[in-house]
């Protein structure tokens, strides 16, 4: 079965006026964890052109938690957004590799700073989501998540193996979705 490209599977309609890699059913699965496992903080590795992070930001901005979206390639975020993203409390869109030290001490410290009662959700979703599962794994407190997008699609869970401390995640709310859930023991 040949997979269709992921623009394609929202036909083409961006939720925010932004391009966006995922699809209804990624979305659904994304917004039912931040609102059921009350996330405090999403923080998004690989923002792309910043389609989800203009839905997430709004979300938590009402929810009452903050977004970090980090993005390596200056050419792709619209620049209009991450504008915007910067302006509002708590909400950061940095343009970065996410291995470099400046990102890794952005992270660190915001997931440090994070409400201990309320878990963290890191999200990835860039070139190389097997390495940053396994990097950015070890920065998460017991009962964050640690999700990547495309699975079956980009990754398999052969290709991820086991990441010392975290279970998978499953659920209804998963159906259809391509992503992989892991939360942190």
């Amino acid at each position: 079965m040949a997979l269709k490209p992921i623009h394609q599977m929202t036909g083409y309609v961006w939720p925010a006026g932004i391009p966006i890699g995922q699809s209804w059913s990624d979305l659904f699965a994304l917004l039912y964890m931040i609102q059921n496992f009350q996330v405090e903080l999403f923080i998004e590795i690989g923002a792309r052109h910043g389609g989800l992070a203009a839905m997430i930001v709004n979300y938590m901005e009402y929810a009452g938690g903050a977004y970090i979206g980090i993005e390596s390639d200056r050419e792709l975020p619209d620049p209009r957004l991450k504008m915007r993203i910067n302006r509002r409390a708590g909400h950061h869109f940095i343009v970065c590799d996410a291995f470099s030290e400046r990102c890794e001490v952005v992270l660190r410290e915001a997931i440090r700073k994070a409400d201990a009662a309320y878990p963290v959700l890191l999200y990835c979703d860039d070139g190389d989501k097997v390495r940053e599962m396994h990097h950015f794994a070890p920065f998460l407190r017991p009962g964050d998540y640690l999700v990547a997008h495309d699975l079956g699609r980009e990754i398999f869970l052969g290709d991820v193996g086991d990441i010392p401390g975290y279970l998978i995640k499953t659920g209804d709310y998963l159906a259809g979705a391509d992503i992989l859930v892991m939360e942190r023991a």
